[in-house]
């Protein structure tokens, strides 16, 4: 598949939980997000970034996804697409950036929140209703011990810091990763995911430097982000363009604060 170029995503997303939506479209949203929770638990699985595992129009349309149904997502700020472009004479065409959304010859994927909402909608399926017991029916399994990447209501408002004076990379008391000599270019990151309060994501803010590949030099110090931590809370990994950073809380990890 043609590496993409991220475009546009249509307005900002708002509060929504799955119990907002009706029961109906609940079932019909089923097949297209079981698919692009698949590729996004993929990517999460082998630490890529979350484009190589990318959902195409087709698969999509074939799982009982129509475009109204994309076009709501991205509103939602739930799905991520890009379009791809055909080869040219033996090589790859690089998309035009901020192209509209298009339904044909597109690629989708699941933001953070929309694989939590995807998990909502995927609970039934997960949880298949066991036998009565004194008159109630339980559930068989926890949805909750299933990978979901949204840390929990009780770190929702939580953020890391970086401590540039101390070297530290810190989430409330606990230090996650302590810098002992110099690391410019890892340092570069935490400052700037530091100065922009913590989003989820921030744009590579390594300078260019003459003779070298700045997708390659960011994957590398994504990498180093993720090694030596002292508690692993928490984990850096690149958005599939080479241009941009994401961070987020690790499953089942806490730490006192």
């Amino acid at each position: 598949m043609n590496r993409p170029t991220l475009s546009l995503n249509g307005s900002a997303p708002k509060n929504v939980t799955g119990s907002d939506i009706s029961v109906v479209v609940k079932e019909m949203l089923k097949g297209g997000l079981s698919l692009l929770w698949r590729g996004f638990e993929y990517a999460r699985d082998l630490e890529t970034g979350g484009w190589e595992f990318a959902v195409e129009d087709d698969a999509l349309f074939q799982a009982g996804f129509s475009a109204i149904d994309l076009r709501w997502l991205i509103a939602r700020g739930y799905v991520e697409f890009a379009q791809l472009a055909a080869p040219s004479e033996g090589k790859e065409q690089i998309p035009e950036k901020k192209r509209p959304f298009a339904t044909k010859n597109a690629c989708f994927i699941l933001t953070s929140a929309g694989a939590a909402f995807a998990m909502q909608i995927l609970a039934q399926t997960l949880q298949p209703v066991a036998p009565a017991e004194n008159g109630k029916a339980r559930q068989v399994g926890d949805v909750s011990s299933h990978a979901v990447v949204e840390p929990s209501l009780s770190r929702q408002k939580q953020k890391p810091s970086w401590d540039r004076d101390r070297k530290e990379l810190r989430f409330g008391a606990c230090v996650i990763k302590q810098f002992r000599w110099a690391a410019v270019n890892q340092e570069t990151i935490l400052m700037a995911f530091e100065e922009e309060d913590w989003p989820t994501r921030i744009d590579d803010p390594l300078p260019q430097k003459l003779n070298l590949d700045p997708k390659n030099r960011l994957h590398d110090t994504i990498k180093c982000l993720n090694r030596n931590h002292k508690k692993r809370l928490i984990r850096f990994s690149g958005d599939g363009t080479g241009e941009g950073i994401y961070w987020n809380f690790l499953d089942g990890v806490e730490c006192a604060s």
